[in-house]
């Protein structure tokens, strides 16, 4: 299996239709690979997904609040199972977004989308939860998950949770509850929220939007132009 560096691009051209419902909610789910994303096989669109494997989130158009750390591997690091190349059960050999126990701040982690470097705000976006250690209510190990959503007004799109995950009474990389929280917006998603209320000692993974591209009639009608443009010069060499 490949083990993929960094951020990842995947581009489809076949259209732009969303679902007719104008936001959606997505999760939790369990999540292994990118496989398991619902998000990276949507036959429109471009599809990008930083999976923090180069020690960095240089996903573009995108930012993180402060205190938040990418981790590196480790015995009590939980990144995504197949960042690490196998799907055996443990995410210890490859990377995540960790909140160092920074305190407060750090009980959430705030994505925001910049629509002027991506040329308009994901429709779609999410982020997959991987571990949480010790807490500050409840048995460590466990503790409640919300993610919600905001629109460019900074209105809420939707929320999901919150749900009580973890439990394994580990952090030692096991997989098995990870979990994908996911939202989309015909309008746009300028904020993606994932936050925890019971510790500043988690960890996320896999981030992950999509942009839209032109309909098919414009791309035709610039690869026409293109192309008209090349029998012209053609012809008027001749």
């Amino acid at each position: 299996m490949k083990r993929f560096l960094g951020s990842v691009t995947l581009i489809a051209l076949s259209g732009w239709m969303l679902s007719s419902a104008h936001a959606a909610t997505f999760g939790p789910t369990p999540y292994l690979s990118v496989n398991d994303s619902p998000f990276a096989s949507l036959p429109f669109g471009i599809f990008r997904l930083e999976n923090f494997e180069d020690g960095l989130l240089n996903l573009p158009g995108t930012s993180v609040n402060a205190g938040a750390i990418v981790a590196n591997p480790s015995g009590a690091t939980d990144s995504v199972d197949s960042d690490d190349g196998a799907i055996d059960g443990f995410g210890q050999g490859g990377h995540s977004l960790y909140s160092n126990n920074s305190g407060a701040a750090l009980a959430n982690f705030t994505f925001t989308f910049d629509a002027g470097v991506l040329g308009g705000l994901p429709v779609y976006a999410g982020i997959v939860w991987t571990d949480v250690g010790f807490v500050t209510s409840g048995n460590n190990f466990a503790g409640p998950v919300t993610a919600e959503a905001f629109d460019s007004a900074n209105l809420l799109i939707g929320t999901i949770g919150p749900i009580l995950l973890g439990g394994d009474g580990t952090v030692n990389g096991s997989t098995a509850e990870d979990r994908f929280f996911g939202f989309s917006n015909v309008s746009g998603i300028s904020r993606l929220v994932i936050s925890m209320s019971n510790s500043t000692d988690w960890e996320v993974d896999h981030l992950q939007y999509l942009i839209l591209v032109p309909e098919p009639a414009s791309v035709t009608l610039m690869v026409g132009m293109v192309f008209g443009a090349v029998v012209w010069r053609r012809r008027r060499a001749r």
